[in-house]
């Protein structure tokens, strides 16, 4: 049985990510933002891609990591 070699993964339109680690999102780590429930808080980390996207946020209270579709962030 063989198999097709080499190419570069591809993905989706729908990700969060453009293929180099960063996500594509008006976010960046480092940058402030608020949270309804949670307050102000600093951007820690990036982790997974599309619907399952996590971002790790530091805020007063501690760090939380939240699912990005559902977090509603808003920069500040």
């Amino acid at each position: 049985m063989s198999r097709p070699f080499g190419g570069t993964p591809k993905f989706n339109s729908g990700s969060l990510f453009n293929g180099t680690g960063i996500p594509e999102t008006e976010f960046a780590m480092g940058q402030r933002v608020q949270h309804a429930v949670f307050g102000e808080g600093v951007i820690l980390n990036f982790e997974g891609a599309g619907a399952q996207a996590r971002v790790q946020v530091n805020f007063a209270e501690g760090s939380k990591w939240l699912m990005m579709g559902y977090a509603k962030l808003v920069a500040l």
